[in-house]
């Protein structure tokens, strides 16, 4: 029979701190608690999930749900749970905190649409419930840009990395090239790596590879840097916290599912390339990339490609469907946007490390471009 809550909350924390994002996650918890009420904690990384957590003396249960004894044993404890794995848990339905798998898929689409590939591929293990999503959103914006996506499915029993080399190397090998390829995180991303190496192909200049989760430690240890996803980790586990602390509380305005949209793309070496037969727009792209928090217009661009503007102009409607003045707008825009969303910087902070001449030129731009203020959206973005 289950304890009485008790006037310290105990939480048993089924999350193994093996990753990045996962250590993210607990940090979110821990923010919660330190804003909030203290709990006290069981802290249970069970070894792949296979071994269930302590659960005598819980009050409540944080846990990434990945395992179907472990779905089982715990929604058989009673006890208020909240899961920050994906929705579908073996039949077993439980308060979630997840990452819009959808939007990760999309936004890896858009970054190699952004640098002009026309070719993708994807590598997941497709029985994984959060894996589908992701190739599908993936797939879809390609295919709306006219790009056909290419699929590796991994399979579905466990092999060593070695076993997967081999047949993996074929595929790749006879993919057209330059192609972007997407892993469903940044493990299986490092298998793409690995097996680059082992055909000979280079990277990013054959393949470009993108992984998710950001786990820094791993995306920097990899040959080259890989670039990555980064989820709104630690904002997942300050949202399962907010969620545990309304079930044990028994409030009833407390929200079933919170569906959080990645952060970015950080882009690393792996992709790291621009797939555009154009050297002069790959210059210009480069030195739009490196200069967007200065006040630089198409000019000092110019200064940096040796053709007239108008040639310009022309090949960045060719190959991207924007104007250089436009994709230097769009790139501003969008380091705003990720600076509001992520850094403790004011409005007047971001307009200058966006590269714009002050706040007011920043508001005019960015409502025009987003449809809001640069405070409505920072409010939206953290509420």
């Amino acid at each position: 029979m289950r304890k009485a809550a008790s006037a310290i909350p105990h939480v048993c924390l089924g999350i193994p701190p093996v990753s990045g994002h996962t250590q993210r996650i607990l940090s979110g918890i821990a923010r919660y608690v330190a804003e909030h009420s203290p709990w006290t904690f069981e802290f249970s990384p069970w070894n792949h999930y296979r071994t269930p957590p302590e659960l005598k003396e819980a009050d409540g249960v944080i846990a990434l749900v990945a395992d179907e004894g472990v779905a089982r044993v715990v929604a058989d404890s009673g006890l208020p749970t909240v899961n920050v794995g994906s929705t579908s848990t073996f039949g077993l339905e439980f308060p979630t905190v997840q990452c819009d798998h959808d939007q990760v898929g999309r936004l890896a689409a858009q970054e190699f649409a952004e640098r002009g590939f026309e070719h993708v591929g994807f590598v997941g293990e497709l029985d994984r419930n959060f894996v589908r999503p992701r190739l599908e959103a993936f797939a879809d914006y390609s295919q709306a840009r006219g790009v056909t996506s290419r699929t590796y499915r991994l399979p579905e029993h466990h092999l060593d990395r070695a076993d997967l080399a081999v047949p993996m190397t074929n595929w790749l090998t006879r993919l057209p090239k330059p192609i972007g390829v997407m892993a469903q995180n940044d493990l299986k991303a490092r298998d793409v790596l690995q097996a680059c190496r082992m055909a000979g192909l280079r990277v990013p200049d054959d393949v470009a590879v993108i992984g998710v989760d950001d786990d820094e430690v791993l995306c920097h240890l990899t040959p080259p840097p890989l670039s990555s996803v980064r989820l709104d980790s630690e904002r997942m586990g300050y949202e399962a916290a907010r969620m545990l602390d309304g079930l044990m509380r028994g409030d009833p305005q407390t929200p079933r599912l919170v569906t959080l949209p990645p952060l970015c793309v950080v882009t690393r070496q792996s992709s790291d390339v621009f797939a555009i037969d154009d050297p002069d727009v790959v210059t210009a792209l480069r030195f739009m990339r490196d200069h967007m928090s200065e006040e630089i217009d198409i000019r000092d661009v110019l200064q940096h490609v040796p053709v007239s503007r108008r040639w310009l102009e022309m090949q960045f409607k060719r190959f991207l469907g924007r104007s250089p003045a436009e994709e230097l707008r769009r790139l501003r825009i969008e380091r705003a946007k990720m600076l509001l969303r992520e850094s403790a910087m004011s409005v007047l902070e971001v307009a200058v490390h966006s590269g714009f001449s002050g706040q007011a030129t920043f508001a005019v731009s960015f409502k025009r471009e987003v449809g809001c203020s640069p405070s409505a959206y920072r409010h939206d973005a953290r509420a």
